[in-house]
């Protein structure tokens, strides 16, 4: 429950809330004697008040992206899920979670916003920037061969705590931490004119 939504009075102080807006003396006053027929229209009356503030409630509760259920696919619609990166198959906490990353608009500026990125979705990674390198041999891949221009719109994702899952692959085949949604993620996060390489393992490019 948010601060914000809240049920202010009562089922049982319903009643007692309408018959205090009621004038004073004559018939008025049985509306607040028990076992009158007054007090028991009263009654009636406050009990579908509290109906029609539990829905005012639950209205509250579902324009939340971070605990809506009702309301989950609404929201998913207005952010465009499904789309490459994510899926409406996930389970219910996932699926909040995707939405409110898009409704944040992935704000990534420097080499520390992905990594603060990557964080909230449970990944470790460094961030480097490409690198020309004047002598053979020279490191692997072809990136860091594309001259001072290319380095500088080359950016490098490193997965120190993944396996490799691009071929030629070792055998047998490690299996290690999955990390397609963050290299989704960040493909789409990287400005259009970088060129964004992906590396895993314990040793960066």
């Amino acid at each position: 429950m948010t601060d914000q939504c809240q049920l202010f009075t009562p089922d049982s102080d319903q009643a007692d809330l309408l018959a205090a807006h009621l004038p004073l003396g004559g018939v008025f006053d049985a509306a607040r004697e028990d076992g009158t027929n007054f007090r028991s229209l009263i009654e009636g009356l406050g009990t579908e008040y509290f109906r029609e503030e539990e829905n005012v409630f639950d209205v509250c509760q579902e324009m939340d992206p971070r605990i809506t259920n009702d309301l989950l696919s609404e929201w998913e619609r207005s952010v465009s899920i499904p789309d490459d990166c994510f899926s409406t198959a996930e389970d219910i906490d996932r699926r909040r979670e995707a939405v409110l990353l898009k409704l944040g608009g992935f704000r990534v500026q420097t080499a520390q916003d992905f990594v603060n990125l990557a964080a909230l979705l449970g990944q470790n990674i460094e961030i480097e920037a490409g690198a020309v390198s004047g002598a053979y041999p020279m490191t692997y891949p072809a990136s860091y061969l594309g001259g001072a221009k290319g380095a500088r719109f080359t950016m490098i994702v490193h997965f120190p705590d993944a396996e490799n899952t691009k071929y030629p692959q070792p055998y047998p085949v490690p299996y290690g931490v999955a990390t397609g949604l963050v290299e989704c993620i960040i493909q789409h996060a990287a400005p259009a004119n970088v060129t964004v390489i992906f590396s895993y393992g314990t040793t960066a490019p």
